[in-house]
């Protein structure tokens, strides 16, 4: 298979796969139910489609969770069916990637949660302190609103 074939085909997987989805970068306490055992930790960068969590214990792979987001802002709490998709040690905690496996009122929910933080009416979860890989803009495509407005 050609190096220029293989490129197009990771391509295609990467824009078709929900993992590529818009990540914001969020700090949201959350509690994990895994059988019997009850896991606090904190999520970060989440998407409709799952969640990644810090936590201080670890979970078995491919493990079938329900995980309950308490955002502040919200009444109560948000609970998502969910399954472990990967688990790694990092500096004595653990970061778990979490598949959501939602019931209609569940995605609401974390629409929501994703609408009111992009709009920033969620200043708790925004100031998390988290950083993710971003892309930066190209600096000379920005045009100011001034120059839009006189049409240049």
């Amino acid at each position: 298979m050609s190096d220029d074939l293989r490129d197009l085909i990771r391509r295609i997987e990467r824009a078709s796969t929900p993992r590529r989805l818009n990540r914001p970068p969020v700090n949201i306490p959350t509690v994990v139910e895994a059988g019997d055992r009850k896991i606090g930790g904190l999520g970060r960068d989440l998407s409709e489609h799952g969640l990644r969590l810090r936590s201080n214990q670890a979970c078995a792979l491919h493990e079938r969770v329900r995980v309950c987001l308490l955002p502040p802002g919200f009444d109560r709490s948000i609970a998502v069916e969910g399954e472990v998709r990967w688990v790694r040690p990092e500096a004595g905690e653990y970061v778990l990637g979490l598949e959501f496996a939602h019931t209609d009122e569940s995605r609401r929910a974390v629409r929501k949660l994703l609408v009111m933080h992009a709009k920033k009416a969620l200043p708790a979860i925004q100031r998390s302190g988290h950083t993710t890989r971003r892309r930066r803009a190209d600096p000379r495509i920005r045009i100011s609103k001034k120059k839009r407005a006189d049409g240049v």
